[in-house]
């Protein structure tokens, strides 16, 4: 799908969290990076940093998607969310 439409950032966010649920977090960061910054960018880079043990990076892109995200009053709340979403994610795994 993203040979087809290689300027497709749905193609290419859909394929990097696909990646990084299969486990291959190397590929699915350097996709991701390749992306404008969303909170659901962040996370995923976050949730794979994470796998591959780097902690403050992770943590850097957990702030970052926290920043980003505009739907909560309380950027505490956002964090908290995040925070269980990638918590629910290693637990799953």
């Amino acid at each position: 799908a993203r040979e087809q439409l290689p300027n497709n950032v749905q193609v290419s966010r859909n394929m990097a969290f696909l990646l990084c649920r299969a486990g291959r977090f190397q590929e699915s960061i350097e996709m991701l990076d390749e992306l404008p910054r969303n909170p659901g960018v962040c996370f995923f880079l976050a949730f794979a940093q994470l796998e591959l043990g780097d902690i403050e990076q992770a943590r850097q892109l957990l702030s970052e998607a926290i920043k980003l995200r505009t739907d909560d009053a309380d950027p505490r709340d956002s964090y908290s969310l995040l925070r269980r979403e990638l918590e629910a994610l290693l637990a799953n795994d």
